[in-house]
């Protein structure tokens, strides 16, 4: 089942005729020395310079192009996806046996914190709150 080929915007198409820019004539090319005639054909040159000129114009048609957002609408894709991996991490530090501190720890002196023992009598402990029982 093909569907129609369509645009997302295509009043970007508008936007086309600023690919022939690079072909316009710059000034510094209608410029006329005395001594040009003087020096030797450079087929090189000419070939860089119009391959130069035709990436320059490619580039600007498919910037337009892309703008204008070349699709399909409604069309339906089957995808199918694989589970997502999951990873548990368990930390069993020393850490984890430590109180955890008030809703106003910022307020306290670490110091006092740490060293305080009825500060942190009445809070749990870290590894029992962060534990998770599947019922």
């Amino acid at each position: 089942m093909t569907s129609a080929f369509d645009l997302a915007q295509p009043f970007a198409l508008l936007l086309l005729p600023l690919a022939l820019l690079p072909l316009l004539r710059r000034r510094r090319d209608t410029l006329m020395f005395s001594h040009v005639p003087w020096l030797p054909a450079d087929r090189v040159g000419r070939m860089i310079g119009f391959l130069w000129r035709a990436l320059a114009v490619l580039a600007i048609l498919t910037t337009v192009l892309a703008i204008a957002g070349p699709g399909r609408s409604e069309t339906q894709v089957l995808r199918t996806g694989h589970g997502a991996e999951i990873l548990v991490l368990m930390d069993r530090s020393r850490s984890m046996d430590d109180r955890m501190l008030t809703s106003d720890w910022r307020t306290l002196d670490p110091l006092v914190v740490r060293h305080k023992p009825g500060l942190g009598a009445n809070r749990k402990a870290k590894s029992p709150a962060a534990s998770f029982r599947s019922s």
